[in-house]
């Protein structure tokens, strides 16, 4: 955001400030995806979220904390070319069109709430994604918003891990954890969402 470009706000940043006190259970890819930026796309050209090969970078840099001895090949991915228009940019012109790059799944979807067409809402959506001839056995549970939710990300964790249950929205259900056998919880949120401390300085 422009308010944290400079050195002193950007130590600020909602993110930087729960890094500091999370620790290693924090992931924050800024400068992951900054130095790949060079080289890839990250994000649709039509649409705010990151796109495959931005997913892929931010996917790496959980595992990575996460399972530091593990290896994820990006050759085990079948992936798809489609056409797609994207919501943003449909309020501008409804003739936008952008080529985009899928995850053909090995995974299947066991369970689907679809929250959206009965609800009229993204929010509570629920999905569950099964993959028997997964690479690693754990069971995933990712509590995210869009950025985890149809931009590949989810779908990442489905192609290398036996099962992944998705939750859009942030509250904990220590009960569904136990329930499902949950091994890992990964918990998403654009930063935006994050609530900002006021500046110091504000007060006397």
């Amino acid at each position: 955001h422009q308010r944290w470009l400079t050195p002193r706000i950007s130590d600020l940043r909602p993110a930087v400030q729960l890094s500091a006190v999370l620790g290693s259970a924090f992931v924050y890819p800024v400068q992951t995806l900054s130095e790949m930026a060079a080289g890839a796309e990250l994000y649709y050209r039509s649409n705010s979220h990151t796109c495959l090969s931005g997913c892929w970078h931010v996917f790496l840099a959980v595992c990575a904390q996460l399972w530091p001895e593990r290896a994820f090949d990006f050759d085990l991915l079948t992936l798809t070319k489609t056409l797609v228009q994207h919501d943003l940019m449909v309020k501008y012109t409804a003739d936008c069109h952008e080529d985009i790059f899928k995850i053909q799944s090995a995974s299947t979807c066991v369970f689907h709430n679809h929250q959206l067409e009965t609800h009229g809402k993204h929010e509570g959506t629920h999905f569950i994604l099964k993959n028997d001839a997964a690479l690693y056995p754990e069971n995933i549970l990712i509590m995210g918003d869009s950025y985890a939710y149809d931009v590949g990300f989810s779908e990442l964790f489905a192609a290398y891990f036996k099962e992944v249950h998705v939750i859009w929205g942030q509250m904990l259900d220590a009960a569904y954890i136990q329930q499902h056998a949950i091994n890992t919880v990964v918990a998403e949120t654009a930063e935006r969402f994050l609530i900002r401390a006021p500046m110091p300085d504000r007060f006397d």
